[in-house]
């Protein structure tokens, strides 16, 4: 299922009315949090938004997360929930066979305990089990729309230390650890 982001920010959208300014608070995370969230305020739409790929162990953490926010369990692809003066659209869909998790909120709590989460993507052997990463010079095609949706927003909010563990633990091959650190 495809997410068209754009329709939520036409000139007249429900969104403006579902953040409106007097429950909107300046996120005071660094823009090296993960998952990268993007303030909407130039849409007039006072609140923040994110989209990221996700382990499906870790959907479950995250939908227990939103329940205890806005106390409703997600049952749906596509939920919309307020609690509070708090609000939060939340969508699921699959892309490149794995789970991507997009969402707009204005509870800045709620995004704090994502970043405390210490959420990954799914590795790109994982994403792409048929690559040879080794023959790919440059990033193309779907690899670098997925390197540039999905990939970067994590690998860029990691340090060269947290990096360098990444790679270990992960037990990454060699030649997909270069291609990482090559395109870093």
């Amino acid at each position: 299922m495809k997410i068209n982001l754009f329709n939520l920010f036409r000139k007249e959208n429900n969104l403006q009315k579902f953040y409106p300014r007097s429950s909107f608070e300046k996120l005071l995370e660094s823009k090296k949090s993960y998952p990268f969230f993007s303030s909407l305020e130039n849409n007039k739409i006072h609140a923040y938004s994110t989209r990221f790929m996700i382990n499906l162990i870790d959907v479950k953490k995250i939908e227990n997360e939103i329940e205890v926010f806005f106390h409703k369990k997600i049952k749906e692809n596509k939920e919309s929930l307020s609690f509070n003066g708090k609000a939060l659209h939340f969508f699921k869909f699959e892309e490149f066979n794995q789970t991507v998790i997009a969402i707009i909120t204005n509870n800045n709590k709620f995004i704090k305990n994502l970043y405390d989460m210490n959420l990954e993507p799914p590795a790109p052997h994982i994403v792409f089990p048929e690559r040879d990463f080794e023959a790919l010079g440059s990033l193309q095609g779907d690899v670098e729309l997925w390197w540039n949706v999905y990939w970067s927003p994590f690998w860029s909010s990691l340090t060269e230390e947290e990096k360098g563990k990444y790679l270990v633990r992960s037990e990454l091959s060699s030649e997909l650890s270069e291609f990482l650190i090559l395109h870093s």
